[in-house]
């Protein structure tokens, strides 16, 4: 493989309204929901961002800043939104600043 097989991630529409709304929410050291889907690319997506957020916070630019990151997982074989528990928990337990899905297509319909 070489990074020219890899796509430029500021092609994809939408990438610098959501960076500007992810470092806002962090710069304010809000609660950051990541819901995981629960297959290999998911779990591979989900980690790669809770783990560079941790990673700038510990080491690198978002070091004075302190967001807490909560992974939510499904019981079951879901995608996105479908589970009604998740829904439940993000409504009356976890209540987010921001949840972010990185397993998720976007469309601008």
């Amino acid at each position: 493989m070489s990074w020219a097989n890899v796509s430029d991630p500021y092609d994809l529409d939408y990438i610098n309204e959501g960076l500007d709304l992810l470092i806002k929410h962090i710069e304010n050291s809000n609660r950051i929901a990541v819901l995981v889907d629960a297959d290999m690319d998911g779990f591979a997506s989900a980690a790669m961002l809770i783990n560079y957020i941790n990673l700038q916070r510990k080491n690198g630019d978002w070091s004075q800043y302190y967001p807490t990151i909560i992974p939510m997982f499904h019981n079951s074989k879901m995608h996105g939104l479908n589970d009604m528990l998740i829904m439940k928990d993000l409504r009356d337990k976890i209540k987010p600043n921001l949840l972010i899905i990185p397993d998720a297509s976007g469309s601008k319909e």
